[in-house]
């Protein structure tokens, strides 16, 4: 019986773990500070990501050369029992660059934006999801025009 107990006690923990260290493109969903109700929706899976074919996010990645042109946002949310929409707002450091209001309505609703990329806007990246009420649900960091390791770069005269 004590085996029992201890095999039940490995495989609950197991979940726990399972479900606190997701792998990277889950979001579960934000806790909220107390009192404030925590928001119905909740982001399944984000990516940055080049392209969106037939629905799924294409070359996802976390850092991009400068001369990308255009990246999407690809957000998989669940749990929208009626129509709604989540907002999409862009940041290039603490600037603030575009909103996109996109329409979720559905258990599983894959919606993405895009955003063109001016090639002198290098650095730090972040995307933040917000749903109808203005709660953030998910956010996602990338980065644009990073030195790759093992290129060579312009060596001062």
């Amino acid at each position: 019986m004590g085996f029992r107990i201890t095999k039940s006690l490995f495989w609950v923990i197991t979940g726990i773990l399972v479900v606190t260290f997701v792998s990277p493109g889950i979001v579960m969903p934000a806790g909220n500070a107390e009192g404030e109700e925590r928001s119905a929706i909740w982001v399944k899976r984000i990516h940055i990501c080049r392209a969106v074919k037939e629905r799924e996010p294409m070359d996802k990645g976390e850092s991009f050369p400068k001369d990308i042109g255009q990246l999407y946002c690809f957000t998989d949310v669940r749990d929208a029992n009626e129509e709604t929409f989540v907002t999409h707002n862009w940041y290039h450091g603490n600037e603030f660059k575009a909103s996109v209001k996109l329409k979720v309505a559905g258990d599983h609703w894959r919606t993405w934006s895009s955003k063109r990329i001016d090639p002198s806007w290098t650095g730090d990246w972040t995307v933040v999801i917000k749903d109808a009420a203005g709660r953030k649900i998910a956010s996602i960091d990338f980065t644009v025009g990073v030195q790759e390791k093992g290129e060579d770069s312009e060596s001062e005269s």
